[in-house]
C-alpha cells in the first residue's frame, strides 16, 4: 500500500509527494511521475517535505534529507 504523508509544490509548478515508499514527483508540464524509492537512501518514509528554491528537503524516520533537484544529488543528516 502507498500512503501519503505530505505534499508541496517547487517553484518550477512540480508537486513532489512524501510517502512510505518514498518521494515522488509530479512534473508539471508533462503530468508525468516520477519515483524515488526508498531503496535509493538511507530512510523508509518521508513524513514532511519543505521546497526552498532548487532543494526539497525531506522529514523522514531516520533524519533529514536536503535533494538538489537540479544535480539530484542528497545531503543525509542523520539523527
Amino acid at each position: 500500500r502507498l500512503y501519503i504523508h505530505d505534499m508541496a509544490e517547487d517553484f518550477n509548478g512540480n508537486i513532489w509527494v512524501g510517502t512510505n515508499v518514498g518521494l515522488l514527483k509530479l512534473d508539471s508540464q508533462t503530468l508525468n511521475c516520477s519515483i524515488l524509492y526508498k531503496e535509493n537512501y538511507a530512510f523508509d518514509e518521508i513524513y514532511s517535505l519543505l521546497t526552498h528554491k532548487d532543494k526539497i528537503w525531506m522529514g523522514t524516520n531516520n533524519g533529514l534529507i536536503e535533494f538538489s533537484t537540479k544535480t539530484k544529488i542528497s545531503k543525509i543528516f542523520s539523527i
